[in-house]
């Protein structure tokens, strides 16, 4: 699965799953230019790692990703616009699931969120869908254990005001 912003004829990655045949699963986050600040791995031992530029971390053993007993959000991010490497080429292939996100969204709310789920089925997206404010789109690849759900979301108007007020009776 590849997640990526696209403005006109130019398109910015920002996340990209993908699942083992044997379970394993890696995320890779938004690229700049030449750096990948984060990449994570869940094994199908239920060990993972989390790479970044200051090195690797390793996680708590877990269950097995083919074996989660609910859905589990494993990535977040708001991405910046600026900050993309916009020279991505969307590449269409049979168990590639592309989730194109059209730059326009980010003029009808302040910011949007892409967040990426494991689910033991494509049952649970219904419970997932349910627990987000707006959703703009999702995408699952159903074909691998775990399923992976992508959701592109935002907050109501309302919320976005709330935020504001806050953040700025902070100052």
């Amino acid at each position: 699965m590849r997640v990526y912003f696209s403005n006109q004829d130019k398109h910015g990655l920002i996340v990209n799953v993908d699942v083992t045949k044997k379970g394993d699963v890696y995320i890779g986050d938004a690229h700049l230019p030449g750096v990948q600040l984060l990449k994570q791995s869940w094994h199908a031992s239920g060990k993972g790692h989390v790479h970044t530029p200051a090195g690797r971390l390793l996680h708590t053993p877990k269950e097995s990703p083919s074996n989660i007993p609910k859905p589990r959000r494993l990535w977040g991010s708001a991405p910046d616009l600026a900050l993309l490497d916009w020279t991505y080429r969307p590449q269409e292939r049979p168990r590639r699931v592309n989730v194109r996100v059209d730059v326009a969204l980010f003029k009808k709310a302040p910011s949007w969120t892409i967040d990426i789920w494991a689910l033991p089925s494509t049952t649970e997206i219904p419970q997932v869908l349910a627990s987000y404010d707006i959703v703009s789109q999702h995408a699952v690849m159903e074909w691998t254990s775990p399923a992976v759900l992508a959701v592109v979301w935002t907050m109501r108007p309302e919320a976005w005001a709330s935020l504001e007020r806050s953040i700025r009776g902070a100052r």
